[in-house]
């Protein structure tokens, strides 16, 4: 039960759904997909689940029943590859953050840590008229001025691409290792490694 939620449910059900409700009209973006889901996915999905189950072969062997799509197999196989790897790399991010959340005093609350720009600004509440401070400086939202108000950046989206990621300034500059990233990737990997090293029926028991 739990490997057949994993595969139906992924980052993007979490992440892309509300955005993409949104985009295409809100509560009538739910009329199509409810029913594409009903008469194509839900189906699909069945018939992947019943094929596996009555062959009892992976990706690539259960189309032993028409070699012609043996392609498609592979196709699957390079996929679910894929997705593994960049999903490793989101499970880093969360228990990167995780950690930090852990922290007296959280890095992406404030506008005064090291990495953060002058353009960083933090709104203190929803209303209009509540301060917005700057960094080294500190306004009512009334006063701030149209450029800041535009290009004005929140700690947290700093403390994503200036410390977390520290992007570089283009794709021709590689930047550095973020080693705290990379031990957080790493134990990604030994998390996964510990759910499969029994094999793929050992872990839908966990």
């Amino acid at each position: 039960m739990l490997s057949c939620i994993g595969y139906a449910v992924g980052f993007g059900a979490f992440w892309r759904f509300p955005y993409l409700c949104m985009r295409n009209g809100g509560g009538a973006f739910l009329i199509p997909y409810f029913l594409c889901l009903i008469f194509c996915g839900m189906p699909l999905f069945f018939l992947e689940m019943v094929i596996g189950q009555f062959s009892g072969l992976g990706a690539i062997g259960v189309w032993n029943v028409c070699p012609l799509f043996k392609g498609v197999g592979w196709a699957m196989l390079v996929m679910s590859g894929l997705v593994t790897i960049y999903s490793n790399m989101i499970l880093g991010w969360v228990l990167y953050f995780l950690g930090l959340s852990f922290t007296s005093s959280l890095p992406w609350a404030t506008c005064n840590q090291t990495w953060n720009t002058p353009l960083c600004v933090e709104w203190n509440g929803m209303d209009p008229n509540v301060t917005a401070t700057f960094r080294n400086t500190s306004a009512t939202f009334s006063n701030v001025s149209a450029p800041q108000a535009r290009h004005g950046v929140t700690p947290a989206e700093e403390f994503w691409h200036n410390s977390v990621l520290k992007i570089s300034g283009g794709i021709e500059r590689f930047g550095e290792f973020r080693w705290p990233l990379v031990c957080c990737l790493f134990a990604a990997w030994v998390v996964v490694f510990l759910c499969l090293f029994k094999g793929i029926k050992w872990s839908g028991k966990v």
